[in-house]
Order: structure tokens, then C-alpha cells, then sequence
């Protein structure tokens, strides 16, 4: 006998994983999209691999994402110069704060520990 009362489980066919949330998050959640390692590996509470082989990789795997991206911004300034004055969240910083330049905020988004934002999230798409 069927209950309609009862809703059924919902499908979850991914699993959700505490990442560090250092600066680096966006980057950490790329690398560990690419890593099944990395998905497998167990983490602190904080977030980070408990193994500090696989906590290395992560970093620099961030690590040189987040160069990657500064690198694609850098090649593509002039026309992110021109899109700023039409697409305003090019020039977002922190919740309430704006860069005054693209060139500062391509210098910010080499800082190992800056937020980043919509631009750089398209930059890793």
C-alpha cells in the first residue's frame, strides 16, 4: 500500500565537502573538482585534507589557478577597462567596497589571501 503522505527521499547523487575557507576557497573548490583525491581525502573541521601531502597539493593547485586566472585578467585588461564602465561588478571587492581600477583589482586577485568575486568565477568557467 502506497502512502501519499510520504514524500520520497530526494536524489542526491554528490556529496558535500567542507573546503578551507582561506582566501583560496574558490580556487581549493576547483582543484578539488578535478581531484577525486582530493574529494576522497578526509578532512579537519576547518576544511583542509588531513593528510599534509594532499593538503600541499591542494594549495598549490589553488595556488596556480588563482595565477591562472590574475594571468587571463592581466592579457584581457583593455576590454575589461571598457566592459567596468557598463558591467559594474567587474569593479566589486568586498560586500559593499569597490576597486577604484581594473589594474588594482587584477593586482588584488594576486594576493594569495584576496576575496575574489563574479569576474573571477567567470575567469575559472
Amino acid at each position: 500500500m502506497h502512502d501519499d503522505n510520504k514524500r520520497p527521499s530526494p536524489r542526491r547523487d554528490y556529496d558535500v565537502l567542507r573546503i578551507s575557507g582561506d582566501g583560496r576557497c574558490l580556487f581549493r573548490c576547483v582543484a578539488v573538482a578535478g581531484s577525486q583525491e582530493l574529494q576522497l581525502a578526509r578532512r579537519s573541521v576547518l576544511g583542509c585534507p588531513a593528510n599534509k601531502q594532499f593538503a600541499a597539493i591542494e594549495e598549490q593547485l589553488a595556488n596556480n589557478m588563482r595565477n591562472s586566472v590574475a594571468n587571463l585578467l592581466r592579457a584581457n585588461r583593455r576590454v575589461l577597462e571598457e566592459m567596468s564602465h557598463d558591467l559594474e561588478f567587474i569593479l566589486d571587492d568586498e560586500i559593499g567596497k569597490k576597486f577604484l581600477s581594473i589594474t588594482d583589482r587584477i593586482e588584488n586577485d594576486a594576493e594569495v589571501n584576496a576575496y575574489v568575486g563574479y569576474l573571477e568565477i567567470l575567469c575559472v568557467a
